[in-house]
This record gives structure tokens, C-alpha cells and sequence, in this order.
């Protein structure tokens, strides 16, 4: 169960950093089809480009949808995450205070069982025997 864990955690943050990606990308597309600024000045002693990197309007509104369709696949994959999660968290639950803390401390937190014996004020031995019933 600990693996699983840690890979949904990992999962539902990749998922979460597709989504801020795609809004980012949304943002770009429709900055992009604003089009070009006012000119105020031409500066002569700059090199002249020859090509831009203009989307087509097509294009943009092509990409949109696909964008839009995937972030509804990854909301839709982001809720059963957290589904499974909050399962999961709801039968460590049934770990005591203590159980509890050492595997969140050490699972998600990522903290070394010497820095969780000193922040729950209790010997390292004695946090290993906790880490032996939780563990599984």
C-alpha cells in the first residue's frame, strides 16, 4: 500500500502540473490570436526577422480543442486520484495518532525516521517499532 501511495501522490501531482501546462498553453494560444501590438517605433539598429512563429487561426482553434478535451480528461483523472487517496487516508485512520504521523511523516513528507524521532519527541527505536506495524 505505501508504493501505491507514493505513486498516486506523484501521479496527481503530474496531473496537476499537465493542467497549470495546459492553462499556461490556453494563455499563450489566445495572447497570440490578440495579434500583434501597435507600433510606436521602429528600432533601425536591430536586425530585421524575417519569419514569426504565427499560429493560424485554424490552428489556435484546433489546438484549443484538444486542450480543452484533455483538461476534462485530467480533471476527470484528478478526482479519482483524490478519491483514492482520501481511501486511503481514511483507513490510516484507523492507525493510532502515532502510527499515523510516522507514515505520513516518512511516506508523504519524505522525512528520515531520526528527524521524525526528534520531532515527535520519541527514541528512533521507538519510531522504527511504529514504522513496523504501519508498514505494509
Amino acid at each position: 500500500m505505501l508504493k501505491e501511495l507514493q505513486q498516486l501522490i506523484r501521479d496527481r501531482d503530474a496531473c496537476n502540473q499537465r493542467l497549470e501546462d495546459y492553462e499556461s498553453e490556453i494563455a499563450n494560444i489566445q495572447h497570440e490570436l490578440r495579434g500583434p501590438r501597435e507600433v510606436k517605433g521602429i528600432d533601425y539598429s536591430r536586425e530585421r526577422v524575417q519569419s514569426t512563429n504565427h499560429l493560424a487561426f485554424g490552428d489556435a482553434i484546433r489546438r484549443l480543442g484538444e486542450i480543452n478535451s484533455h483538461i476534462l480528461l485530467h480533471k476527470e483523472q484528478l478526482e479519482q486520484f483524490n478519491e483514492l487517496i482520501n481511501t486511503i487516508a481514511t483507513t490510516l485512520e484507523l492507525f493510532d495518532r502515532v502510527e499515523y504521523n510516522v507514515f505520513i511523516m516518512h511516506c508523504v513528507k519524505g522525512m528520515k525516521f531520526a528527524d521524525i524521532a526528534e520531532t515527535l519527541d520519541y527514541s528512533e527505536r521507538q519510531i522504527y517499532r511504529y514504522w513496523d506495524r504501519v508498514k505494509l
